[in-house]
């Protein structure tokens, strides 16, 4: 177990057997965890994770506060805790004011800490919860290192914001083709035929390819927590019908037929239309690629006054699949695994930017049904505690 410091000794009893052996459990814990006091936030004691990780790259290890500890250096000393209006970027400090709101959610950002050549920057994700030892409140902190992520994140943006530059790029050298070849059939030069053609296969593909880098982008922020949703009220019928034309009615992939079943008029919701409709995309294409040939694939909506939802399911009546699929599907869907990249998209998009859920049923008498369920009134307050 981490050393226990004589600093550790004076805040809690640490021959106490409960305190010793939660002491111990957190110190197995591969994320670094470090306990304050709850009224002042000064460091009590600190696990071999966050030793490891931190304690050598902090200016003043001894220190009694934690930002004290960490040399922040976009912070002021008061009676109390080190605070100031930088605080309001940082993870630790979000982590620990989402807490005292009763509302424990993981907070990423900045720490900027001193450095031999000036400052550094480090990149974490903090989460705060209350605990009581020895009839005492405490403060746990967990502080995980996600430099790698912040890292991967920031070539990620720069790599799809190149990528759609070239495709704006394709896009200005096929409307200049154009407007050439109208130019030589004005003046009278005879153009094949076959290159109006290609230059129509080159602009699909390329509204191809500007359509998946922006969904990937999506998720890349989603996974960054930088998406931010565009909140409006709309109408399911609309949506179901934006869905349709997206849609062939009988679908290239092997002749399944899309049914629309007659629907309650007259009911608004409020969400970011354009995450609802990719969520409502996908589930639909998860419905069509798991039928066969000429079997029909229902599409509806109902409300529920009681919950204050809306769900827009899909139903094949003819498809009925075993509980190995279903669990699969639940598990690849789930935020916290990443095995199918639609699923996973269906998932954090439905249940961390929409407020809302994704279920999946089959047995023989209903057949295969997938659901979208959303709040029909949007709110912040909603955000999901993520453990």
């Amino acid at each position: 177990m981490a050393e226990v410091t004589e600093r550790a000794k004076r805040f809690i009893n640490v021959d106490d057997p409960i305190i010793r052996t939660t002491l111990s459990t957190l110190d197995l814990a591969p994320t670094a965890c470090i306990i304050l006091t709850a009224a002042k936030h000064e460091t009590v004691w600190y696990n071999k994770a966050f030793a490891d990780t931190y304690l050598f790259r902090l200016p003043n290890p001894d220190g009694d506060t934690l930002p004290q500890m960490l040399g922040c250096l976009n912070s002021i000393i008061s009676d109390s805790f080190v605070y100031s209006e930088y605080c309001e970027d940082c993870p630790l400090h979000l982590a620990i004011a989402s807490t005292d709101e009763g509302i424990s959610v993981p907070k990423r950002g900045v720490l900027t800490v001193p450095a031999p050549w000036g400052k550094t920057d480090i990149h974490a994700e903090a989460y705060a919860k209350y605990i009581s030892l020895d009839n005492k409140d405490y403060l746990l902190l967990f502080i995980k290192d996600i430099e790698n992520e912040a890292t991967r994140y920031q070539l990620n943006r720069t790599f799809f914001h190149d990528l759609l530059n070239i495709a704006q790029q394709l896009r200005s050298s096929i409307s200049l083709s154009r407007m050439i070849l109208e130019d030589a059939k004005r003046d009278g030069y005879r153009v094949p035929t076959q290159i109006n053609k290609e230059l129509d296969l080159i602009s699909s593909s390329v509204a191809v390819i500007t359509d998946k880098v922006n969904k990937e982008r999506q998720l890349n922020n989603a996974q960054n927590d930088t998406l931010i949703p565009h909140i409006a009220e709309c109408e399911p019928q609309e949506l179901i019908r934006e869905l349709l034309s997206n849609v062939s009615l009988h679908d290239e992939k092997g002749g399944r037929l899309l049914a629309l079943v007659p629907c309650p008029s007259g009911i608004a919701f409020t969400t970011d239309r354009l995450l609802a409709l990719q969520v409502c995309y996908a589930l639909l294409h998860t419905l069509i690629y798991s039928s066969r040939a000429e079997q029909i694939i229902e599409i509806g909506y109902r409300p529920d006054a009681e919950a204050h939802s809306l769900t827009f399911w899909f139903r094949n009546r003819e498809l009925t699949l075993s509980a190995n699929k279903i669990a699969q599907f639940r598990t690849e869907y789930s935020l916290k695994r990443l095995r199918n990249l639609s699923s996973y998209t269906i998932g954090i998009l439905a249940e961390k930017y929409l407020k809302g859920t994704v279920n999946i049923q089959s047995d023989e008498e209903t057949g295969t049904v997938l659901e979208l369920t959303l709040p029909l009134q949007y709110s912040e307050a909603d955000t999901l505690e993520e453990n």
